[in-house]
């Protein structure tokens, strides 16, 4: 499963839900969107603009199943079967220490 988040999730966050932020929230602001969500979301309001002053210049995806990015674990943390479990490597025993 993935969601979006538009812009990054922690300025949508903020936006949506502290009180100062207020006059600039907009009504995707502290959401969490499905694929076809954000498509309504980007076509109501466009694509963020990387370049703009604001915190809208992105949009995040975050990935709730490892399962997507399996194939890719050995370039970001080594040999690694399954998260938490490691072939050895010190990045995977930092993280295992690292989980609660």
């Amino acid at each position: 499963m993935v969601t979006f988040t538009y812009p990054d999730s922690m300025a949508s966050f903020a936006i949506g839900n502290q009180g100062e932020h207020i006059g600039i929230r907009k009504k995707y602001h502290g959401l969490v969107f499905t694929l076809n969500e954000i498509k309504e979301v980007v076509s109501e309001f466009g694509m963020p603009d990387r370049q703009s002053s604001t915190y809208d210049r992105f949009i995040e995806v975050q990935v709730w199943d490892d399962r997507p990015i399996q194939s890719h674990s050995r370039l970001l943390i080594g040999d690694v079967t399954h998260y938490g479990k490691s072939a050895g490597t010190t990045a995977s025993r930092s993280r295992r220490s690292a989980s609660p």
